[in-house]
């Protein structure tokens, strides 16, 4: 037959079609990768909604393809704890550990008291502003609501 040349009509022959419709690329998305996955999960520790985040997907997606293929799911709390906003008031970080933060204590401490004191939530919300005390992210502001869920974690 010889070589095959575009611009001859040979070439539009259906047989040449038929080899070129056979042939179709799949992509498969990467959070359907077992290997993809076994690597971002298991091995990186990435949480499913942070391999969502990279792959463009959803984390119940992710989460679905992981019980698929065999990955056993971390428990609550073994996720590693990764930012300011996930730790409870009066614990941080250190050296990759869970700690206790002694200023964020004593502000709790100076809470309960004040409280034993017959101080309200918005007294005391308005105490801690008025010192200058700084919320667990440093930023904003105290407010009744959260100076609430701090004394009934602590009563727990």
């Amino acid at each position: 037959m010889g070589d095959v040349n575009p611009c001859n009509s040979s070439f539009l022959h259906p047989s040449y079609l038929q080899v070129v419709d056979s042939f179709e690329f799949v992509s498969i998305p990467k959070w359907r990768d077992a290997s993809f996955l076994h690597q971002k999960y298991g091995k990186e520790g990435l949480s499913p909604a942070q391999i969502a985040a990279e792959t463009f997907s959803c984390r119940s997606n992710v989460t679905k393809q992981l019980k698929r293929h065999g990955i056993t799911l971390r428990q609550q709390d073994q996720k590693p704890v990764k930012t300011i906003s996930q730790l409870k008031y009066g614990e941080r970080i250190w050296k990759e550990k869970l700690a206790k933060d002694r200023k964020e204590r004593s502000v709790l401490y100076t809470i309960r008291k004040l409280y034993a004191r017959h101080y309200s939530y918005h007294q005391i919300a308005r105490f801690l502003n008025d010192s200058g005390v700084p919320t667990k992210t440093g930023r904003g502001k105290w407010h009744a609501r959260f100076v609430q869920k701090l004394l009934d974690r602590s009563k727990q």
